[in-house]
């Protein structure tokens, strides 16, 4: 789910000269790259989606350091893309922006979305992260996240797919960078999944299971740790074994980590189909949180799709498809296909598969 982002103030000769002047070269520093990342409305988070470079590559970079030539450069140009991006829509214009054409930039179409927002703000629209939208459902979710860090809970957490789940994780991280996040593989085992965990708390992973547990729980206390997707640790030839393979994130519960399991509903199902067990005695929170609305599709329709107004007329058609076909994922998937081709709706929803036949 891509946000449509807060109205930010243009800076001082915004335009084609504003934008040659808050253009990030080779030699800029680690401040620099921070005030311009607050110019554009960009955070470190959406840099890692956009470039496909580690959190922890984009971190150098952003800090001032130079981890690579080509990841330097890919950082770079990704937040130039978003001052552009930022310059154009807080620039006043007598006429509409023109609509992109398809040799234009990849990134800057997509990172445009960063700079959008609604004409009429209402206050239900605006996200605990500080975006312009979010869902119920996502603010239901936000705040058991909370709940979960600040008590040191265990919960579940679960939504459909395409509710938009992973994003408000990512945002979630980039508001609390304290937070640990898992995404496992399915079919992983446990020894692969004792070793990833120890990788991501930084403790030594060699060793037997039993040693890398006890490293795990030996720094625990105070961690918050969010496993996404984690109806993947439990599912097919897994799905007896739910008991030991949650096992490892009620003992670290018990040594004072908040730990939040989200996944889809399957998860809920699958722990209580379990019975009595001591990882379901220790779930604190558990919540499924609803779909999004037609009207709340609809709204992140119309945002998207700033600028291309046949485009946006389209949202009550729009927003009934992506209901039954993926939610807030098929309308972000659809409103890049819809930019490449100018604003054309039908021709992008001929792209998109959406189980019927091509």
């Amino acid at each position: 789910m891509s946000d449509p982002g807060r109205p930010v103030q243009a800076d001082p000769g915004s335009g084609e000269k504003g934008v040659q002047q808050t253009t990030l070269d080779d030699s800029v520093t680690g401040s620099q790259i921070t005030a311009a990342m607050a110019r554009a409305g960009i955070t470190q988070g959406a840099i890692v989606r956009e470039t496909k470079l580690s959190r922890t590559t984009v971190s150098r970079v952003c800090d001032g350091q130079n981890p690579g030539d080509a990841s330097r450069a890919q950082v770079l140009d990704c937040i130039n893309a978003a001052l552009r991006a930022k310059s154009e829509t807080a620039t006043p214009r007598p006429e509409p922006a023109p609509t992109p054409k398809a040799g234009g930039s990849a990134r800057a179409a997509v990172l445009s979305l960063a700079s959008a927002r609604l004409p009429e703000q209402t206050p239900g629209l605006l996200a605990p992260w500080g975006g312009a939208y979010c869902t119920e459902g996502q603010r239901l979710l936000w705040a058991v996240l909370r709940a979960t860090q600040k008590d040191r809970e265990l919960s579940l957490l679960c939504a459909l797919s395409g509710a938009g789940k992973s994003y408000l994780i990512d945002r979630y991280q980039d508001a609390y960078p304290e937070t640990l996040v898992y995404r496992p593989l399915r079919g992983i085992s446990q020894s692969g999944l004792l070793e990833d965990l120890c990788r991501l708390f930084g403790v030594p992973y060699s060793g037997s299971n039993d040693t890398r547990r006890r490293r795990l729980l030996e720094s625990a206390a105070g961690r918050f740790l969010i496993i996404d997707e984690a109806d993947l640790l439990v599912a097919g030839r897994y799905a007896r074994q739910t008991v030991d393979r949650l096992e490892i994130y009620r003992q670290l519960q018990e040594r004072g980590a908040g730990v939040a399991l989200v996944g889809l509903p399957a998860l809920i199902q699958t722990v209580v189909t379990g019975g009595e067990t001591y990882v379901f005695s220790r779930v604190g929170y558990a919540r499924t949180g609803a779909p999004p609305s037609q009207d709340e599709l609809a709204t992140y329709w119309k945002a998207q799709m700033a600028g291309y107004p046949q485009a946006a007329a389209r949202a009550g058609a729009v927003a009934l498809s992506a209901a039954r076909h993926g939610h807030l994922r098929y309308l972000d998937k659809l409103a890049r296909r819809c930019r490449d081709l100018e604003g054309d709706v039908a021709a992008a929803e001929t792209l998109l598969f959406r189980g019927e036949q091509a």
